[in-house]
């Protein structure tokens, strides 16, 4: 008995123990497939130092054997996969062998990569670093049986566009991203499995698109303003959009929807077809106010109601002829409020994207989750609209307006496990800026981990991350984002409104537990990677340093410089194109470094005025097409300049209240009377009261921007300002 019983034990062992000899494939395998295959290979190889034969069926091969697709070996275990969803894998042991595969295009490669992480740990950290532990053969247990599918049909992190753009696309498909925004279709991509979900013209704000090239006998199709006019869109910002309630539009929308269906087919041979088209508003907040419009919206009470009337015109009008296609909107600025009395059809998507409170139009605390308080209405709205429509889900793991230090790690676990148990198809994030997010790494290898599968644990996730990036540093990098967490949980409001003057966790005590956590990381680290993964994240820090000197007790700021130069260089090296974008970058940070020492005193002919404020190029940000100039003549030889703007010959500037989204001051002078001497000169805005959210602006295009959100005191008292705008050079307004 006692003799069976080791027995028993030693074939359990064997069954256990007994090696991968070879992997097999179809004997046609698509190229999905194929790739799967050899992606197992490849790890494989790494994972033990030796390769392992990659064969088809029909040939000879050495067993036990990894049998990868729809092979005909598992269908004589019974397994059919062409019976499978298109992302949908299985991973099965069959006696000595082990089946891996899953429906097409890409169900196979996400049943290796579900191998490769679940059994054998390999993790892909970034485009650069894998971990994959070291093995000396591979083996499985023998009732390893798994199966499962991506929890949201689509899925996409709009993050870095470094070039050359293979390693970063294949990192991301590694990491079972679909979505590849407004990439297009790539070709690299097709081989695994990955042809682009949205058709043409592009995947958001088409108005432009649908109407560019509408003659004058569809003038009353345009959307009717305020002013009483027809605007008309010159791109995807607008600045006009449709007159949505005139049957003529929804018929010309519909006939342009066929074409752009039509064409996309022609040129997709293999039946990859795009089965969504995006049909949403350009990107401003106008909108048309004829009265037909205005009664329909009435009607619904929300003026996304005429919108989801207008998208499910158009989805019937090709439901029939085209059954797979999915029209899908926004629910955004003008249409975010959900709307009563109607239905999304059940070809249409509507795709919520619920701004972050820095901009005007926006309310949400993007990088908080939906539960906190501060997101109660957000979260109301967006379970308002699952009731009504299928959804998808444009989010926003960044501030776009403010620097800071800020951690949204617990908002993505959170966030898209409350998207999957609503029902949410689709999911969208915008998490830009590489150069300016702390632990920007962590935050696409989370969201790529919770988009596949939301029931993971967040904690868990995130030692795995920092364990793996940073080895024997990982703790010390686990204080740091424990003490950026306790900081930001401070702060009662909104952190997208916070300004950075006025960010109270980012103190003088903060800086220096960073600064001690950063230097025990870096001598715990015990490899060049390591160090160089700290660094970045110790510019990110620096950076905020600087810039709230004026808030800390004075220090020798020499040193944070000289660091912050080599450590910005380590991460645009890494986040930035190969070519001139790097010293593209340096050099930016050089403009930043020489507003830092510049002796910027104050003019003349304001010497003897009581200032309050004080602000210069150096308080000034760049905001999307301005940029910093040399101009030896401005205080501190530099000024701000917007390029690639019309004018009209008009100097404009003004004063902004975002709190009650008006129009507060505006002045134009003409060409004719402005000074002709191109020097610099003042010109008076006028008396202001500042809100909670402000902001003056100059140029017709509002790209020179500076926020005054952080002088409003909210006692009321103290608000009333004579504001002089800065000093413009003039010919930068007679273009």
């Amino acid at each position: 008995m006692k003799l069976q019983k080791i027995l028993i034990l030693s074939i359990c062992f064997e069954m256990f123990s007994a090696g991968a000899q070879t992997i097999v494939i179809p004997s046609r395998p698509d190229a999905a497939e194929r790739k799967a295959a050899e992606e197992l290979a490849e790890h494989f190889s790494e994972m033990t130092s030796s390769a392992i034969p990659l064969k088809k069926e029909g040939e000879s091969f050495e067993p036990p054997a990894i049998y990868v697709g729809d092979t005909e070996f598992a269908r004589k275990h019974g397994i059919a996969f062409s019976r499978f969803g298109k992302e949908q894998w299985l991973i099965r042991s069959a006696g000595r062998d082990l089946i891996v595969g899953g429906g097409k295009p890409r169900g196979t490669l996400y049943g290796v990569f579900e191998l490769l992480e679940r059994q054998f740990g390999v993790l892909w950290l970034d485009e650069r670093m894998t971990r994959i532990p070291k093995r000396n053969k591979i083996t499985w247990s023998p009732d390893l049986n798994l199966q499962g599918a991506p929890a949201f049909e689509v899925r996409g992190l709009y993050a870095y566009f470094r070039h050359p753009h293979e390693a970063r696309r294949r990192f991301m498909a590694r990491n079972r991203q679909n979505l590849y925004h407004d990439e297009g279709d790539v070709p690299y991509l097709h081989a695994w499995g990955i042809y682009r979900p949205f058709g043409s013209p592009r995947a958001c704000h088409t108005f432009y698109d649908y109407t560019k090239d509408w003659g004058a006998e569809n003038e009353a199709c345009f959307s009717l303003d305020v002013d009483g006019g027809r605007k008309r869109a010159v791109s995807g910002s607008g600045p006009g959009q449709v007159c949505l309630s005139n049957p003529r539009t929804r018929m010309l929308f519909s006939a342009k929807l066929r074409d752009f269906i039509k064409a996309d087919r022609a040129a997709c041979p293999t039946g990859n077809y795009p089965w969504i088209y995006e049909i949403s508003a350009n990107d401003n907040d106008s909108k048309c106010v004829c009265p037909d419009c205005m009664a329909a919206a009435a009607k619904y009470g929300a003026y996304s109601g005429l919108v989801l009337e207008f998208i499910n015109a158009i989805a019937d009008s090709i439901a029939r002829e085209y059954p797979d296609v999915v029209v899908e909107t926004f629910a955004y600025m003008f249409s975010q409020t959900p709307p009563k009395n109607i239905r999304a059809r059940s070809n249409v998507l509507v795709r919520v994207a619920q701004l972050g409170s820095e901009f005007s139009q926006g309310k949400r605390d993007t990088l908080r989750p939906l539960s906190h308080p501060n997101n109660l209405d957000s979260k109301k709205e967006i379970e308002a609209w699952s009731r009504i429509a299928p959804l998808a889900i444009w989010d926003y793991w960044i501030q776009y307006k403010k620097d800071g230090i800020t951690s949204c790690f617990k908002a993505i676990p959170e966030n898209l496990k409350f998207y999957r148990d609503i029902g949410v198809k689709s999911v969208f994030v915008e998490v830009e800026s590489p150069l300016k997010n702390i632990f920007y790494p962590m935050r696409l290898w989370l969201g790529f981990r919770f988009l596949n599968n939301p029931e993971r644990k967040a904690e868990e996730e995130i030692d795995l991350f920092l364990d793996a990036y940073y080895g024997p540093a990982a703790p010390k990098m686990k204080e740091l984002l424990e003490l950026i967490e306790k900081g930001n949980a401070r702060i009662a409001g909104r952190l997208n409104d916070v300004t950075l003057r006025r960010r109270s966790d980012m103190d003088h005590d903060f800086f220096v537990k960073a600064d001690r956590l950063f230097t025990e990381a870096e001598n715990l680290a015990a490899t060049a990677e390591q160090r160089r993964h700290i660094a970045k994240e110790r510019a990110v820090v620096d950076m905020v340093r600087l810039e709230r000197r004026g808030e800390l007790p004075p220090a020798d700021l020499e040193p944070v410089m000289k660091r912050l130069e080599k450590n910005h260089r380590i991460a645009a090296e890494d986040y930035l194109s190969e070519g001139g974008a790097v010293e593209e970058e340096m050099k930016k940070l050089q403009i930043f470094f020489s507003g830092l020492k510049a002796d910027i005193r104050r003019p003349e002919e304001f010497r003897n005025e009581e200032i309050a404020v004080d602000l210069a190029w150096p308080q000034f940000s760049p905001y999307y097409r301005s940029r910093v100039i040399a101009a030896p003549d401005a205080a501190g030889g530099r000024a701000i300049a917007v390029q690639e703007e019309k004018d009209n010959g008009v100097l404009e500037f003004g004063f902004y209240d975002v709190t009650n989204k008006k129009q507060v001051h505006t002045v134009r002078i003409p060409k004719e009377l402005l000074p002709q001497d191109e020097k610099f000169h003042f010109y008076p805005v006028g008396k202001i009261r500042l809100a909670p959210k402000c902001y003056v602006w100059a140029h017709s295009s509002w790209n020179i921007q500076r926020e005054l959100n952080e002088f409003y005191e909210s006692n009321g008292m103290s608000n009333d300002y004579e504001l002089s705008d800065s000093i413009f050079r003039l010919r930068s307004f007679l273009s």
